[in-house]
């Protein structure tokens, strides 16, 4: 039978203990207060004496302020001058070498031309020297590069001796034999690539490239009338010639270009005259002798030439005509060839001359103008977009010193011939598009000019 425990000696001994000190804790528990008859005293929580002081935007004087500004704006002043006065040179300098780049372009074409250069700009070395100091200021800002680390430097290890024995005989230090250190690797030496020898434009390479270029243009207009047999040694000289212009001529030279530019339209003759040989020289990667091959084949040429003309009968070149159909009989005309002159009543009056302007001069064109359409034209070379050349035409025009202006477009960019089609808009002066000087093209501006005209009169 359980004897029943009274919990009464419990509750004064917790009342007794609470009158001492003002409440009980009991254990490590979280703050719970026991009281009896006394109010529980609740814990005062434990405060940052920092966190107390009243947080607020602490502002500094505005003597402080000012002085802080005043020293800044003295620290930074010259700073942004440095840096200002270079970036107007950065500016000043990009354009003036883009200048000096157009006019070492525009003189290499002069030279070609055989005009008188333009000079340097004694302005642009002043440029670059002001620059350069303008470099050095800045960079003294960023003061000294770094120091690069030193290599660790390795030292030998000690030299170990054996103990002392405690015997009165002493051995002799015995010393280990230290690692070799392995030799740092040396270098291979650097061979220094001797410079590519600047190339140097001669007045005999101009001729002859200008000369090869007429000979191709007159060729494309004969091909289909030449003998196979004189015309692959023919084709095979003028390669070998190309070849040899684009190992003599500068490569910033526009003959440099034009005369490349010549190696598809071989190829395009080659088929049309029916050339089944093999033509060295066509191909990008070819290799050979070719000042002997322009030689032996130029010599060939001049065989067949020789016996052509040496022979009794001329040789029938084109399809033989059957002897039952003879050759119609062509009536000579007024100029004494075979070409019907166009009428052209208003072009025939003009007391100025007729321009072709673009492109290199063709002599052989000129010459088919007078045969085919009774007309002496005058040809304004404009060759790769000559600045100087386009200028010398916008001023014939504007004097009023040209009758009419055929633009050879397919020779100039847009942004040439476009100024000449607005001075003949201003001067009244007819033009008209002659594409690369075709005889079909040809024929479609001059009657484009003749229309203009007789518009201008009718009105």
């Amino acid at each position: 039978m359980r004897v029943p425990i009274s919990i009464d000696p419990f509750l004064r001994w917790v009342a007794n203990e609470s009158e001492k000190k003002d409440g009980f804790r009991l254990a490590d528990t979280p703050p719970i207060l026991i009281g009896l008859g006394v109010k529980a005293v609740q814990p005062t929580p434990k405060t940052d004496p920092v966190r107390c002081t009243e947080e607020k935007d602490m502002k500094l004087p505005d003597v402080v302020q000012t002085a802080i500004r005043t020293k800044l704006s003295a620290e930074m002043t010259p700073i942004r001058d440095k840096v200002q006065r270079l970036r107007a040179m950065l500016d000043a300098f990009e354009a003036k070498a883009e200048q000096d780049a157009e006019r070492r372009v525009s003189n290499s074409m002069l030279a070609a031309l055989g005009v008188d250069l333009v000079p340097d700009d004694a302005g642009f070395e002043v440029l670059k020297k002001e620059m350069r100091e303008a470099l050095v200021h800045v960079s003294a800002l960023m003061g000294p590069p770094p120091k690069e680390p030193e290599p660790p430097r390795t030292e030998p290890e000690p030299v170990l001796s054996a103990p002392a024995s405690p015997s009165p005989v002493t051995p002799a230090p015995v010393t280990l034999p230290t690692p070799p250190v392995a030799a740092a690797p040396v270098p291979p030496p650097i061979i220094p690539i001797p410079p590519t020898p600047s190339r140097r434009l001669r007045d005999s390479d101009i001729t002859a490239a200008k000369k090869l270029i007429a000979e191709v243009e007159k060729l494309k207009l004969e091909v289909k009338d030449q003998h196979p047999v004189r015309l692959f040694p023919l084709l095979q000289a003028i390669v070998a010639e190309v070849r040899i212009l684009q190992d003599r001529l500068p490569q910033d030279n526009y003959l440099h270009e034009r005369v490349g530019h010549l190696m598809p339209v071989i190829s395009v003759m080659k088929t049309e005259g029916r050339v089944e040989e093999f033509i060295r020289g066509l191909a990008w990667t070819s290799t050979g002798n070719w000042e002997h091959l322009a030689s032996s084949n130029r010599r060939k040429v001049e065989m067949f030439d020789r016996d052509v003309a040496r022979s009794a009968r001329p040789l029938d070149f084109g399809t033989e005509t059957p002897k039952s159909k003879r050759p119609e009989k062509v009536a000579p005309t007024l100029n004494g060839n075979t070409h019907q002159w166009p009428e052209y009543p208003r072009l025939r009056a003009l007391s100025k001359p007729i321009l072709l302007a673009g492109g290199m001069i063709i002599p052989e064109k000129i010459k088919s103008v007078r045969e085919r359409f009774g007309f002496d034209v005058e040809w304004h070379e404009i060759d790769h977009d000559s600045p100087k050349a386009s200028g010398t035409l916008m001023l014939r025009i504007r004097a009023g010193k040209v009758g009419g202006v055929i633009l050879l477009e397919a020779f100039m960019k847009h942004s040439t011939f476009k100024p000449a089609v607005e001075a003949c808009n201003l001067m009244k002066v007819p033009y008209a598009m002659g594409d690369k000087a075709g005889v079909a093209s040809l024929q479609k501006a001059l009657d484009e000019l003749e229309r203009q005209l007789s518009v201008a009169c009718a009105v």
